[in-house]
């Protein structure tokens, strides 16, 4: 990061995923609107990134390309405003209750077929929190909801 700056890191990182997922919350639309007066604008790196990523997505769709590296996640006590307008196009998840379709998304597999409904082990709703990460992560948003 200390070679390229906090941007050029960033856009690289952005280039050679094979996926980017934005995690929208309240905080990240502050961080966004609330810039101290003697700050830079590219010196908000969040509010910099969603711009960059608005971009990418436009660019993708105006050039008919997959918009599937894209997507956006909230956590079940966020709203539907928490997630910035540049990123409207990407795909969009709820946490943890999308847990098995952001599964899906990511790996490329189909959970229905015909007569067959595929399920992965500790991969649904409630079957996240059997492991010590999942675990964590149900702690975290339990203790953001309060």
């Amino acid at each position: 990061i200390m070679e390229e700056g906090s941007m050029g890191w960033h856009c690289r990182r952005l280039n050679e995923s094979d996926f980017v997922l934005v995690i929208c919350s309240q905080g990240l639309l502050q961080n966004q609107n609330h810039q101290s007066e003697d700050e830079e604008p590219l010196e908000n790196t969040a509010s910099a990134i969603v711009s960059t990523i608005g971009e990418e997505l436009c660019r993708a769709k105006a050039l008919g390309r997959d918009l599937s590296k894209y997507m956006v996640a909230t956590f079940e006590y966020s709203q539907e405003s928490d997630i910035p307008t540049a990123l409207g196009l990407a795909s969009r998840y709820t946490l943890t209750k999308d847990l098995p379709l952001l599964f899906s998304h990511l790996h490329g597999v189909a959970l229905q077929k015909p007569g067959v409904y595929l399920q992965v082990e500790n991969i649904s709703e409630s079957g996240y929190c059997i492991l010590p990460a999942g675990a964590a992560l149900q702690l975290a948003i339990q203790e953001a909801t309060a």
